[in-house]
């Protein structure tokens, strides 16, 4: 929200913290207004500075902000916390599923016109963990609204090659896509009807419906797995924080 030419406030979730010069705090964090960005606290790295305990990773708030003509930076003028987030650090699968979701976010080249969305996935994901035990769920929620966000299509009544119905569908990895057992030799990681259903309503659900509903008994790590192999496709090796929430939730043997 615009105050005046360089003057502005910003609802804000921090991505990233780190120390700049002798005692200055630089944040890179997601705007709902404005996609990622960066701004400079001065002095906000001192251990008696306001900054220091709110300008910090997890940190839901909102800065008062200043882009400064003569730098080329924005400056952090003030803070006003309003989610510290504490339950995060307490826990450190959390800590790692917050990470990674920060993370895609940052690689994600989030435009002004995205910026909400991302913002209110973000939020909600944080709720999600706020409320559950299983990190595994709101893991696939971030995963399957990313993937609804990227605008790819998912919706499959059948074999991705001759449209043949059946009750077990194949990923085959070649293709990227569900094949019936006559169009694909892999089976490392199959789908029924029942979880292709559960998969579903993560993408195209509401928050509300998917926090609050009972999805019955399915395969998380089945729905995981084919989850993170489209975070793979799309990002590459370029997630530091995915080998590590990979390993606890499949304790190591994620393959």
């Amino acid at each position: 929200m615009r105050i005046s030419s360089r003057h502005r406030t910003a609802e804000v979730f921090i991505l990233k913290s780190s120390i700049v010069g002798e005692n200055n705090r630089r944040v890179v964090y997601l705007s709902s207004d404005s996609g990622v960005e960066s701004a400079t606290a001065y002095g906000g790295a001192g251990n008696k500075s306001r900054f220091c305990a709110s300008l910090q990773p997890f940190v839901s708030c909102k800065l008062y902000l200043y882009d400064n003509n003569k730098t080329g930076f924005t400056d952090i003028r003030d803070v006003a916390v309003i989610e510290s987030n504490d339950f995060i650090k307490e826990n450190i699968d959390k800590i790692y599923a917050v990470s990674f979701c920060s993370e895609i976010v940052q690689k994600s080249h989030v435009s002004v016109a995205d910026s909400r969305n991302f913002y209110h996935l973000l939020k909600y994901t944080i709720d999600y963990l706020s409320v559950c035990g299983d990190i595994r769920q709101p893991v696939m929620f971030f995963i399957a609204k990313l993937i609804f966000l990227s605008g790819e299509s998912f919706v499959q009544d059948g074999c991705g090659k001759c449209g043949r119905r059946s009750e077990i569908l194949y990923y085959d990895s070649g293709s990227a896509a569900f094949l019936c057992e006559f169009d694909t030799l892999e089976r490392s990681l199959s789908f029924t009807a029942d979880e292709f259903r559960v998969l579903e309503k993560f993408l195209f659900g509401r928050y509300g419906d998917i926090k609050n509903g009972d999805f019955g008994c399915y395969n998380a790590d089945n729905l995981l797995r084919y989850l993170f192999k489209w975070v793979f496709r799309t990002y590459g090796d370029k997630l530091n924080s995915f080998s590590l929430l990979k390993t606890v939730l499949f304790d190591g043997k994620y393959h």
